[in-house]
């Protein structure tokens, strides 16, 4: 059984995911600032491959490769 998070933990957690979707969204590259492993390092590798995600959802491509690009 898994323990309860601190609220303190919870926050670093929530900090670290949205720090990595942020600079993803945005287009940004930047290494884990955080640890090599551990909780806040894998909440920003998260957020950043949602951020990713997200970001090639929201902006067209430009590489031709899209509908209309005859």
């Amino acid at each position: 059984k898994w323990p309860m998070l601190s609220e303190l933990h919870l926050h670093a957690l929530m900090f670290a995911y949205n720090e990595g979707y942020s600079k993803a969204y945005d287009g940004r590259v930047f290494p884990n600032p955080f640890s090599e492993n551990g909780s806040q390092a894998a909440a920003w590798q998260l957020g950043t491959d949602d951020g990713t995600e997200a970001r090639a959802a929201q902006h067209p491509r430009t590489d031709g490769g899209g509908r209309g690009q005859d």
